[in-house]
């Protein structure tokens, strides 16, 4: 490749060089001076359009900049309200798992309560059962056969005494 570059470079340097130039023939050194000047001028209007478009997106980024370290103060600010607000939500998980902790060994003292509770419920459940009993009992039955119980009792301890007695006069 470097080959063909200079031959390429030679052959045609050198043709330049033996006179071998544009088809337009020199009409002297104004002609030079005033392609320069039309070169230099298109240059300069070219240079200047690129400057404008330079100075706008110089100014597009300044802008974009400042839209940027606007979003970054807005999130700043964000940023800094929720690590408040994750303060306080580390402070309520905190009561939440204190509570929460609180509130299993509650339930286990409860769940080891459990079958003692069901033994008084068993017995009050009786209760009950022996109180609808007794409510179909009617008072003055009570009253009767309280007095019927005293009087069987009086006889029974008037026969322990008769049989007492005998026994001893045997």
């Amino acid at each position: 490749f470097f080959f063909f570059f200079l031959f390429f470079f030679f052959f045609f340097f050198f043709q330049a060089e033996d006179g071998i130039r544009d088809v337009e023939r020199s009409r002297g050194l104004g002609d030079v001076y005033k392609r320069q000047v039309k070169g230099l001028a298109e240059e300069k209007m070219r240079l200047g359009e690129e400057l404008s478009e330079v100075k706008e997106a110089v100014e597009r980024a300044g802008k974009d900049k400042e839209m940027q370290r606007s979003e970054m103060r807005e999130e700043t600010h964000s940023v800094e309200l929720l690590s408040v607000d994750l303060g306080k939500l580390r402070k309520e998980l905190e009561i939440y798992n204190r509570e929460n902790r609180q509130l299993l060994e509650d339930n286990e003292r409860m769940s080891k309560d459990i079958p003692e509770l069901r033994q008084r419920i068993e017995t009050l459940r009786q209760k009950v059962q022996l109180n609808e009993i007794l409510k179909e009992v009617d008072l003055d039955e009570l009253k009767m056969l309280r007095q019927n119980n005293m009087a069987v009792n009086d006889s029974i301890s008037n026969l322990i005494t008769r049989w007492e007695s005998l026994e001893a006069n045997l």
